[in-house]
């Protein structure tokens, strides 16, 4: 079982990719970030903006990909956790604009 993952819906928000992913795998130390594509058109894989930074975690084995373009985001949610909620003790629910701020704490292991 992994501690933590991000639980990110998201469409259509190509730059936005390249700050939240490495900001929460690198600075945060979350394990993984789970991606699901909500839509996006280009899909997420196939924009030049977000493809390279989505390649290079899904090689690493720290990004989990998921296009699903049919339902709502809170059912979204609802479903992915359901998938995932024995692979990780903590799942966070995240925007793509919304950054987690831990105060005195320098790694989420540690909250």
């Amino acid at each position: 079982m992994y501690y933590s993952a991000v639980l990110i819906c998201i469409k259509a928000d190509y730059d936005l990719l390249k700050v939240f992913i490495p900001y929460y795998l690198e600075i945060l130390k979350f394990d993984k970030i789970i991606v699901v594509d909500n839509g996006s058109d280009p899909p997420l894989l196939d924009h030049r903006l977000s493809c390279d930074i989505l390649i290079k975690y899904i090689s690493q084995k720290r990004l989990l990909l998921h296009p699903d373009p049919e339902l709502g985001q809170s059912n979204l949610y609802n479903k992915y956790i359901q998938r995932y909620k024995t692979m990780f003790k903590w799942i966070a629910m995240f925007d793509s604009d919304e950054f987690l701020v831990l105060k005195n704490i320098l790694v989420l292991m540690n909250f």
